[in-house]
């Protein structure tokens, strides 16, 4: 199985309000999910998470090389970088989607990525693709 997080639209955004939750934030936490916890520990180990974590990052970092992004930071798969402006921003975040690249802005002209921690070499190769022939 994958280990990721999810984004929502406001739609949904009220199931993480009501009184009886039927879904659980990041902030909040349960007996189970602490059992849970131990386990997804245990598969980070299991399955090389970290290592994969390592490598996907190097090549995405080292990958990126489109002239409008500005400022390239990261720590492991959390990759962020600025565009010059929050139109560049938008439009640039609209053709990511368009072409199938899930991205999220941040800011008044960040971009930030966050890929599943079982990214694959090809799953990086095709979102680095797209960004940087926009």
């Amino acid at each position: 199985g994958k280990l990721s997080g999810f984004m929502h639209t406001d739609k949904v955004a009220p199931i993480f309000t009501q009184k009886e939750k039927k879904l659980e934030a990041t902030w909040d936490a349960t007996l189970i999910d602490m059992i849970r916890c131990k386990h997804i520990i245990k598969a980070y180990t299991d399955f090389n998470i970290l290592e994969n974590v390592h490598e996907r990052s190097k090549q995405l970092m080292s990958s990126i090389s489109n002239p409008k992004i500005k400022n390239l930071r990261g720590a492991g798969l959390l990759i962020g970088f600025d565009l010059d402006s929050e139109k560049d921003r938008n439009y640039f975040k609209d053709e990511c989607y368009n072409k199938g690249l899930l991205i999220n802005g941040g800011g008044s002209k960040s971009i930030r990525l966050r890929p599943n921690l079982e990214v694959t070499p090809e799953e990086i190769n095709k979102a680095v693709s797209i960004i940087n022939t926009i």
